[in-house]
């Protein structure tokens, strides 16, 4: 399969009405994010990720932020609410949500990093080909997002790994024409984590696999998953 790296920056104009905007689904933005650029820096802060966990009726999330102190390696966690204020009850869409202490978040832009070709089609997280053979979607997925605090705000992008720097100037381009304001600074990712993300797999898996190397192959892991 040709592995396209092209990403397609719509950005949502501030004042677009529901019709003019295709808004994501909840699932799509719930999961894990890594936040890699921010209009207003994390000081101090590094691998800096925000997790999004969808309550029962699908209506609320619950949102984990968490950080990695920069002098002490320490892991320092948040938790708050997140409410869709323009959710769709038909397809399950929703572009800005309210935070806690009358803050709330837009969502500007999103989408993969990487087109695909005409004769590919997307199936929940697989790509399938002419012939019928699916693969894991090689593309990583991005949200630019603008959260207003008061009389302030901060532009981020999360995404789902690093993204590539024609990418970003391509954000960074579709902001400036959208009269956006906000400077995207890149935040320190590195393998800092790595010890804090095997803990938890081997805690979600339910199996004693300390040996196991968790950036190994899926097959590996999956033979250590409880059956």
């Amino acid at each position: 399969m040709d592995l396209s790296r092209e990403a397609m920056i719509k950005l949502r104009p501030l004042a677009a009405t529901q019709e003019e905007w295709q808004s994501p689904t909840l699932s799509w933005v719930g999961g894990s994010w890594k936040i890699t650029h921010a209009s207003r820096n994390y000081r101090g802060k590094k691998n800096v990720r925000i997790s999004l966990s969808a309550a029962a009726d699908q209506k609320s999330y619950t949102v984990e932020l968490s950080h990695q102190d920069a002098q002490t390696l320490k892991i320092e966690t948040s938790a708050s609410e997140m409410t869709p204020s323009d959710l769709s009850e038909k397809d399950g869409t929703a572009s800005c949500f309210v935070l806690p202490n009358s803050s709330s978040l837009e969502v500007l832009a999103w989408g993969n990093e990487g087109q695909l070709s005409d004769w590919m089609t997307e199936d929940g997280g697989w790509i399938v080909d002419s012939a019928g053979e699916r693969r894991p979607d090689w593309r990583k997925r991005y949200v630019v997002v603008r959260i207003n605090e008061g009389e302030t705000f901060r532009v981020e992008v999360w995404a789902s790994g690093p993204l590539t720097s024609e990418t970003i100037e391509k954000i960074k381009d579709a902001m400036q024409r959208a009269r956006v304001d906000g400077d995207l600074l890149p935040l320190t990712i590195d393998d800092g984590r790595d010890k804090d993300d095997k803990e938890k797999w081997l805690k979600a898996s339910g199996q004693d696999c300390a040996d196991l190397d968790s950036s190994g192959p899926d097959e590996e892991k999956s033979r250590c998953r409880c059956m």
